[in-house]
C-alpha cells in the first residue's frame, strides 16, 4: 500500500486534470455552441435555412463539429466520451442538417422543373420588361443577375 502523502498526492493530481479538462470542455466546447446556436436558431425561427443552390450546402447553420475551432475537436471527441447523452444530440442535431439539405436540394430541383414556376417567373420578367426569362436584372448592378436558381433558392429558403 502506498504511503499516505504519496495517495494524496494521487487524489490532488486527479483534482486538477480533472478541473484542467472540464475547463477545456467550457472553453473550447460548451463555450463556442452557446455563441453559434442561437444564431442558428434565429435563422430556422425565421424559416430561414441558409441554404444555397450554387453549393447544395447550408451557408450559416453548420454541424456542431464545424463550429469548433480545429483545435477544439479533439476535446470535443473527449467531451463526448465522457458524456455519451450529449452525443445522441450532436448527432441528432448533424442528422436533421442533412435532412435539411436534403430536402430543401429537392424543393429547389422540383421548382426549376415546374411548369407553373417556369410561367410565373416568365410572366414576372415581362412585366419588368426584361427580355430573357429566367435572368432578372438587379437594380444595384447592371452586371448582377437574379436567375431562376435563385429565385427558386429564395422560395425554399
Amino acid at each position: 500500500m502506498a504511503p499516505r502523502s504519496a495517495q494524496t498526492a494521487e487524489k490532488r493530481s486527479k483534482l486538477v486534470h480533472g478541473a484542467q479538462r472540464a475547463k477545456a470542455w467550457v472553453h473550447m466546447v460548451i463555450n463556442p455552441l452557446l455563441e453559434s446556436l442561437p444564431i442558428e436558431v434565429s435563422f430556422l425561427e425565421r424559416c430561414n435555412t441558409t441554404w444555397r443552390h450554387n453549393n447544395r450546402r447550408l451557408e450559416l447553420i453548420r454541424t456542431v463539429e464545424i463550429y469548433l475551432a480545429p483545435d477544439a475537436r479533439h476535446v470535443l471527441r473527449d467531451y463526448l466520451r465522457a458524456n455519451p447523452r450529449n452525443k445522441r444530440h450532436f448527432n441528432r442535431h448533424d442528422d436533421l442538417l442533412t435532412e435539411i439539405v436534403e430536402a430543401a436540394t429537392l424543393a429547389h430541383s422540383a421548382l426549376l422543373a415546374n411548369p407553373g414556376f417556369q410561367d410565373e417567373l416568365a410572366t414576372a420578367t415581362r412585366s419588368f420588361g426584361i427580355a430573357e426569362p429566367g435572368r432578372v436584372a438587379q437594380a444595384d448592378s447592371a452586371s448582377s443577375y437574379i436567375t431562376a436558381d435563385l429565385i427558386a433558392e429564395r422560395v425554399v429558403n
